[in-house]
């Protein structure tokens, strides 16, 4: 956990998002990706996001559960292309690239703005 901790510290992420809306799990799937939905249940699953470096463990569950999912490609992704591996081609438009922590916080924070004013 220190290691994700760090890159939201470093982010400053803590100036956008409250301590308890921000969760980091261990490991990832369905069963994580319920828990988290389960965990927050004032939100509906459109309004959650997954931010990750791996397409196979943080972007494919998060997708299978109807979250949205923000991939930060760059710094943090193996060089090796280990985690661009998934067991089904991922659709694109289902995901977000980015690469930077802060620019997923960014586009979280604005869908977030735009979900207030519709609602």
């Amino acid at each position: 956990y220190r290691v994700q901790w760090k890159r939201i510290n470093d982010a400053k992420l803590d100036t956008h998002f409250k301590a308890g809306n921000r969760l980091i799990v261990p490991h990832k799937g369905a069963e994580q990706m319920e828990f988290v939905c389960q965990r927050y249940p004032q939100y509906s699953r459109d309004q959650i996001w997954m931010v990750g470096d791996s397409l196979r463990s943080d972007i494919e569950p998060a997708i299978a559960s109807g979250m949205n999912a923000i991939l930060i490609d760059g710094a943090y992704c193996s060089a090796a292309g280990y985690f661009g591996v998934t067991a089904q081609p991922l659709d694109e438009a289902k995901f977000t690239r980015v690469t930077s922590l802060t620019s997923a916080a960014m586009i979280i924070l604005h869908v977030a703005e735009l979900h207030a004013h519709v609602a």
